[in-house]
């Protein structure tokens, strides 16, 4: 059967969004494209306080798995098993984001979701002939930059960062208005230390509300 069809083009939304995930792939970092669950254990691994509202999840009925039963209210676990999964493998040099949606408990009758963009960066420390100073918390930092520049986006501004997960010397939240639309930092020793990966280097995490 004929129909006539129109195409209205990529609207606003997708056109930014796209220029985002293009210039962290210019930067040399790959996609991870991960399930919508998390494991509840990183709710205390990641040092989460009890009224953190990354807590407030929804729970899974039948999950296949336990490592499946909370719907994710952050990108960072994914993240984090991604990159132990390469380097258990000996990919030493390991840099993926993902933008996805998180689920917050509070609406009625569904879950609100919002969509998150995330990354993780990991470069292991190891003899070279010129050493690079760059450390993966500016490497992340300039990545956000070029993403806000690329988008034309201006007053956001820096703070020191009071996320549990991350190391307080190393690390802030990112503002606009008044309001946190995220951080970036490095993950804290005492953390890294409760994962199953023995790393000797730092491991870079960012996450922004899109």
């Amino acid at each position: 059967p004929r129909s006539e069809t129109a195409s209205s083009g990529k609207d606003r939304k997708k056109i930014l969004l796209g220029r985002m995930t293009e210039h962290i792939r210019l930067g040399g970092f790959s996609e991870a494209v991960n399930m919508s669950f998390m494991n509840p254990a990183y709710l205390d691994i990641l040092n989460l306080a009890k009224d953190d509202p990354r807590r407030r999840g929804v729970e899974v009925m039948n999950p296949l798995r336990k490592e499946d039963a909370f719907m994710r209210t952050t990108l960072i676990p994914s993240l984090i098993d991604n990159l132990i999964y390469n380097f258990s493998r000996g990919i030493k040099n390991i840099g993926l984001y993902e933008l996805s949606r998180v689920f917050d408990n509070i609406g009625k009758p569904l879950p609100i979701e919002t969509l998150r963009f995330s990354a993780v960066y990991y470069k292991e420390d190891a003899p070279a002939l010129w050493k690079d100073e760059t450390d993966g918390l500016y490497i992340m930092k300039g990545i956000i930059q070029g993403i806000f520049d690329e988008l034309k986006l201006e007053g956001y501004y820096l703070k020191s960062s009071m996320e549990p997960f991350l190391h307080p010397g190393k690390s802030a939240d990112i503002f606009f208005s008044e309001m946190k639309v995220g951080f970036v930092g490095i993950i804290s020793p005492f953390v890294v230390g409760k994962l199953d990966v023995k790393p000797k280097g730092e491991i870079a995490v960012f996450e922004l509300e899109v």
